[in-house]
């Protein structure tokens, strides 16, 4: 009966860990299979050990509930604590203020796997301020509704020092920067894509850089794709690119310097992340011209695609159009910034009057794939494909679930 009893106890637990974790893209793959325990049922009433009502959002069978405070009309009322089980096993617990049953003002949330809450509550969601802490050491801390991530200034800093400040939606990045711990931006998300961002790693980069290359010029580049296709943020692309450029027809007078230069790192990523490589999908583009100075890039595949591409040679390029920093002896030691094209789908971009071959890598853009570790060996424009298993569009991580 003894061993039945600590079986009994080992699959509780086991069960516990499928609920409590909150996994993308940072939770190590899970070890074991989920026990056959009943899916959570729809929204519904849980009556705690003293016979008071307590909301539950997904019910199982097997949870119970305990409420130290007072009982109106057979509701959980006023200040207290509420400590979900399941299957005899703690699970969750809510301090603060609970109004006809449900979560309601202010208070703090705990996770038996670390995660904890403090902020806002409003009809049982998180919904207003407060600050998440996962118990890997990220953080977020903004405005919540219904739940989720969700305000224009938001702030969610990773444990290794990475942040991304800026709009989130739906607990995930829409619009706004992530940047390491050194204050370098990593990449920069434009209606929820994530646009990785490096520079040639050369010493010599400075204020008095080109002001036609690197990001800011792929971004103008995109743009330039997006009016052409009828995009309707194709402006917003050239804002970006130009306040990148420091262009002074903008009214941002900036320096124009090529950013500092290094490799963009993973955000966020631990050694059990699972990043690794994938294939490279380079039979998805084609380059075609499109006139003197343009080049049209045509993604054929069904799914979106982070590339990287190079010019052998930029003779005859345009005056108007610095197309250096897309030179593939640009890329002895780094890469410039990665640039996504939608599903069947293109963008044009300025280009050498020439018919000297384009190098390019393509990768699959799901799984926070990008092209890195990329090098020109003077023949051909050498890399690979990032892949992590188990990444999420915002690659931040997700809640713990809430009873």
């Amino acid at each position: 009966m003894k061993i039945i009893s600590i079986l009994s106890r080992l699959s509780s637990l086991a069960v516990l860990v499928v609920i409590g974790a909150c996994g993308t893209p940072y939770q190590p793959p899970s070890t074991s299979a989920a026990p056959s325990a009943p899916p959570p049922g729809p929204p519904d009433w849980t009556l705690s050990s003293g016979g008071c009502k307590v909301w539950n959002n997904g019910p199982r069978p097997t949870d119970s509930v305990t409420w130290d405070g007072e009982c109106v009309n057979g509701m959980a009322e006023g200040k207290g604590t509420v400590t979900w089980f399941n299957n005899g096993v703690y699970s969750q617990r809510f301090v603060g203020v609970m109004k006809e049953g449900k979560r309601s003002g202010t208070g703090d949330y705990y996770w038996a796997n670390g995660d904890h809450y403090s902020g806002q509550f409003s009809n049982d969601d998180r919904t207003g301020k407060g600050e998440y802490r996962w118990a890997n050491g990220d953080r977020y801390n903004g405005n919540f509704l219904r739940g989720q991530r969700d305000g224009v200034s938001t702030t969610y800093v990773f444990a290794n020092g990475d942040r991304f400040d800026g709009e989130q939606r739906n607990s995930s990045f829409i619009n706004g920067n992530l940047v390491n711990s050194s204050g370098e931006v990593i990449a920069s998300f434009i209606d929820g894509k994530r646009y990785n961002r490096s520079n040639p790693n050369n010493s010599s980069a400075s204020s008095s850089g080109s002001s036609g290359g690197g990001f800011g010029a792929l971004l103008g580049a995109v743009a330039q794709g997006m009016a052409a296709a009828g995009g309707k943020n194709a402006a917003q692309y050239q804002a970006l690119a130009n306040g990148l450029n420091g262009n002074a027809a903008t009214g941002g007078g900036g320096s124009g310097g090529v950013n500092p230069a290094y490799t963009a790192p993973v955000a966020g990523a631990a050694a059990s992340s699972g990043d690794s490589t994938q294939p490279m999908v380079n039979q998805c583009m084609k380059f075609s011209r499109k006139g003197k100075y343009e080049m049209r890039i045509d993604n054929s595949c069904g799914y979106d695609l982070s590339t990287v591409y190079c010019y052998t040679s930029i003779a005859n390029a345009s005056q108007y159009f610095d197309v250096t920093a897309n030179a593939c002896t640009s890329y002895r030691r780094s890469s410039s910034a990665n640039i996504v094209i939608s599903a069947n789908g293109f963008i044009t971009v300025n280009a050498p009057n020439n018919n000297n071959p384009v190098k390019f890598i393509a990768c699959k853009l799901a799984n926070d794939g990008y092209p890195t570790k990329l090098q020109w060996d003077g023949n051909s424009l050498q890399g690979e494909c990032h892949f992590r298993a188990s990444t999420s569009s915002g690659g931040a991580r997700s809640f713990g679930a809430v009873r």
